[in-house]
């Protein structure tokens, strides 16, 4: 792995700002997308992320599920499976 420049992340993002940049990257390492910043900016490089997804994200996160709340949505997928047999 080489280095990454922010310039070249701007070149293949035209959208993105200098400024909006760091905290996109640092909004994915955060979230567990990559595991260095450096990962996150190749990510946004290479365009296997897109940065409007993160943008999404950092203006209204999407809320926390408890594991009581995913219990309910793994029951509802599974009644919803059951039915169609």
């Amino acid at each position: 792995m080489g280095r990454v420049f922010a310039h070249s992340v701007l070149e293949s993002n035209p959208d993105v700002s200098k400024f909006e940049l760091v905290v996109i990257a640092a909004k994915m390492h955060r979230m567990g997308l990559r595991p260095t910043l450096a990962e996150c900016l190749r990510a946004l490089e290479t365009n296997e992320i897109d940065p409007k997804d993160i943008v999404e994200e950092i203006v209204s996160p999407a809320k926390p599920q408890t594991d009581e709340e995913q219990e309910l949505e793994i029951r509802g997928s599974l009644s919803i499976v059951q039915d169609k047999k």
